[in-house]
């Protein structure tokens, strides 16, 4: 008999560039989702160096209907100290260089910074 198998095969080390998708903006970290699988956080520490955390907006609990633009306000945002285009929200696209890999229990979890990137 054939046993067919289709794998996922991902290793990521530190120094490697990688692109995901900002899942949850705080003020301690952002997280990052990576192939629509593995996680990362890019930590406060790392994200202090070139950007600046700014709080959101208040959204009323009660307004179920908000409006998506003011939804991610609420949420907070970290706004580059040099360029004012440039903002990291939940939503967004983020290219960021592999810091450290940890591997506990079957979970990776990925640490990230966006200083050293190719395009810094």
């Amino acid at each position: 008999f054939d046993i067919v198998a289709r794998a996922l095969v991902f290793a990521p080390q530190a120094g490697l560039e990688l692109v995901g998708e900002v899942q949850r903006v705080a003020q301690t970290h952002v997280a990052v989702l990576v192939e629509g699988s593995f996680n990362a956080s890019l930590h406060a520490d790392e994200l202090a160096k070139v950007y600046t955390y700014e709080e959101g907006g208040d959204v009323a609990d009660d307004d179920e209907e908000a409006d998506p633009e003011k939804l991610l306000a609420f949420q907070g945002r970290w706004q580059h100290k040099y360029h004012d285009h440039e903002v990291l929200q939940q939503g967004d696209k983020v290219r960021f260089l592999v810091k450290g890999v940890t591997h506990a229990k079957g979970i990776v979890a990925i640490a990230g910074a966006l200083e050293g990137r190719g395009d810094d």
